[in-house]
This record gives C-alpha cells, structure tokens and sequence, in this order.
C-alpha cells in the first residue's frame, strides 16, 4: 500500500477501524506506524482506517491531517486503476488516496476567537 501526502516528509499512523463500534481502535498495538516519512509503502490488511499524518518545519512548527481511507482487497482493483497506478510510477497495485496537510496558520487565519 503506498501512502502519500501533500506536501511529503509527513510521519503516519494509521488505526484500524473496529468494524463493531465504527471506531478507531484504541489499542496501541493495533496502530499501525510506519517507519519513515511520505511517501511510504505499508503492508495493510483490507478495511477502513483513521489516518494522522503529521509535518514538522524546519522551525519545529507542526501541521497535521487526520482523515479516514479504505483500503481494498487487490483482487477488487480494477485493471485500468492497475495500469495507472503502474504508469505513474508507481509498482504497487494500491494507493491510497493523498492526505493534504493544511498549514495550521492558513486554517486559523480564518477562525474567529468565540469568548462565551
């Protein structure tokens, strides 16, 4: 599975969803976290996941994302999604879809302080 981000270098990890409660697991050795940064490949079982990818600056400023994917099983990838992944480059059969991380100043420069 290859795991990307916008812009790359971010640190991941991804926990499996508990198809029962529809909630992350809470398990930390359930969590998946992968060494090094993106892009990254990553064995993963089929299911869904709660990814958090996290960006540091060269000023220890930090950026996130935290998002939800499904991973498939590979059988279920079409031919023609096999041979774009394959043209881009790409030798796995499966990517999941690029995580975008928003510089934390452009978010807040948008919010208003609520003082009640």
């Amino acid at each position: 599975m290859r795991v990307s981000t916008e812009p790359q270098g971010a640190i991941v990890a991804l926990a499996p969803i508990d198809p029962s409660t529809g909630e992350p697991s809470h398990e930390p050795a359930a969590v998946i976290r992968p060494r090094g940064t993106t892009p990254l490949t990553v064995l993963l079982k089929p299911g869904e996941y709660f990814v958090e990818a996290v960006l540091r600056d060269d000023k220890g400023d930090v950026d996130f994302a935290e998002d939800y994917r499904t991973v498939i099983q590979a059988d279920l990838l079409t031919a023609e999604r096999r041979k774009l992944n394959l043209r881009s480059g790409e030798e796995e059969a499966i990517q999941l879809q690029r995580i975008r991380i928003p510089h934390t100043k452009e978010v807040v420069a948008d919010m208003v302080a609520n003082k009640n």
